[in-house]
């Protein structure tokens, strides 16, 4: 009986010690983890990367992501640009005037979209109102083509009022003081613009504009790094679930990343958003849209990009395919 035991405790000690060995030659002929560096705003609009991070997304994908977070997406795209990252998110402004720069950059996918997220709080009754008035917004952002609609549809255009180019952080205390009679900023900036400005301070959105963050990655690095970029979109679209699934838990993930954001605002905004990936037919038209508003304003596009070419749905495709519709769109 002794024996019996001492080889069934044997035969056990093997197969431990075998399944141990294959699993070390399993992690030596594996590597290390590719490592990506990822520049983003740190804003409630990045809440997929919060997400695929604190619940170990990207680990589980065998990816290493190295976090850069900006206050803007324009910064964490000029990170991208001069080499401190390999991929960044930014919503489609700052990607366009890039482009228009000569930059050859792409868009991955769309990590967030909203109609309520940017606007522009004032005090005055209307947009008109506001011919030859000092009106606050971070320049190179979404913010500022949202004040240009809003412009143009009041019958005015950015010259026939006082731009002042603020960063973020001062966009509040600048209309809360007077220093700016109206403000274009997004949120959870925007709401507490909206409550510092008091009686009379109303926001207004574009009706025919809806924002997206996009995941955005050099031409020339999709043939070098695609199979880490499949990666992290893989990891990213785990994250998306997750958030479908779990909206009350992903909202605390998301609060406990954004230091400068509370959960009761989380909580409040939360529906604003739209976290799915995707190239679709609505983003080439707000790269047309935009495309057009920069050929024409005064630092335009020298000449207007292709904006079918923006995009590149292979690695998407590869995560999730039906997520690409963007191609069902014929661009004039």
């Amino acid at each position: 009986m002794q024996n019996r035991i001492a080889a069934i405790v044997g035969a056990g000690t093997l197969s431990l010690f075998v399944l141990l060995a294959l699993a070390y030659a399993f992690w030596r002929t594996r590597g290390p983890m590719p490592t990506v560096t990822l520049a983003y705003p740190q804003l409630l609009s990045s809440a997929l990367l919060y997400v695929a991070q604190e619940n170990g997304y990207f680990a589980e994908r065998g990816l290493d992501v190295r976090h850069a977070p900006f206050p803007t997406g324009r910064d964490a795209l000029e990170e991208m640009l001069k080499g401190g990252a390999d991929v960044a998110v930014a919503y489609e402004s700052p990607m366009l005037g890039q482009v228009c720069r000569g930059e050859d950059i792409v868009a991955l996918t769309k990590i967030h979209s909203s109609d309520r997220d940017t606007g522009l709080v004032l005090r005055d009754a209307d947009v008109a109102s506001l011919r030859g008035k000092r009106v606050g917004v971070p320049l190179g952002t979404n913010a500022e083509f949202v004040l240009a609609q809003l412009l143009h549809f009041s019958g005015l255009q950015p010259s026939d009022v006082v731009i002042a180019d603020l960063p973020p952080s001062r966009v509040v205390e600048a209309f809360r003081s007077g220093e700016v009679f109206a403000a274009a900023v997004w949120n959870p900036l925007l709401q507490e613009a909206l409550a510092a400005g008091g009686r009379g301070a109303h926001v207004l959105f574009s009706d025919v504009y809806t924002e997206a963050s996009l995941l955005l990655a050099k031409r020339a690095s999709l043939s070098e790094r695609g199979d880490s970029f499949v990666r992290l979109l893989r990891a990213l679209h785990d994250a998306e679930l997750y958030v479908s699934s779990h909206p009350e838990e992903s909202k605390r993930i998301v609060a406990a990343a954004l230091p400068q954001v509370s959960l009761e605002q989380v909580d409040t905004l939360w529906s604003d958003f739209d976290f799915r990936l995707g190239l679709d037919h609505v983003l080439v038209a707000s790269f047309q849209m935009q495309a057009e508003w920069l050929d024409h304003a005064d630092r335009g596009c020298p000449s207007l990009p292709d904006v079918s070419t923006l995009v590149d749905p292979s690695p998407l495709r590869l995560v999730d395919a039906a997520a690409v519709t963007v191609f069902q769109l014929t661009v004039p």
